[in-house]
């Protein structure tokens, strides 16, 4: 009996994280990006692991992959997070970037042109890092 309750409370762990995942993509708006930006070629670049982010609504803390290379942006959710949020790769021409502030707690917001409802705010620190601003 106590291994058909442990069973049945992993179960239910898992769908109410599927759940929740799937929720999540929706309220950012990454099925919004991936009607247009879904990848579907390699990614040759160099990715930053466990960066911050808000996309939409909806915080990455420490859970977003992000790339930047000579002509594409890489962004990803790191497992087990990423159900529901298949990798993008978004052209740099696809992008315009906005400088909020500058500094350690500086922001920059990035705008694409197939997802106009939908922002990506990073770090000032990381977009320079991954050479989108100067």
């Amino acid at each position: 009996m106590e291994i058909l309750i442990g069973l049945l409370v992993f179960v239910i762990f898992i769908l109410l994280w599927i759940f929740v995942s799937y929720f999540l993509s929706k309220a950012s708006g990454w099925h919004e990006f991936q009607e247009h930006y879904r990848l579907t070629k390699h990614y040759s670049g160099k990715k930053l692991n466990m960066r911050a982010g808000q996309l939409g609504e909806t915080c990455f803390r420490s859970t977003l992959i992000i790339g930047v290379n000579d002509d594409s942006m890489f962004l990803g959710v790191c497992f087990p997070f990423n159900f529901s949020s298949p990798d993008l790769l978004i052209p740099l021409l696809d992008i315009e970037v906005s400088i909020i502030s500058t500094g350690f707690f500086g922001c920059v917001n990035l705008k694409f042109s197939h997802a106009n409802l939908t922002e990506l705010s990073i770090s000032y620190r990381l977009a320079k890092k991954l050479g989108l601003v100067s």
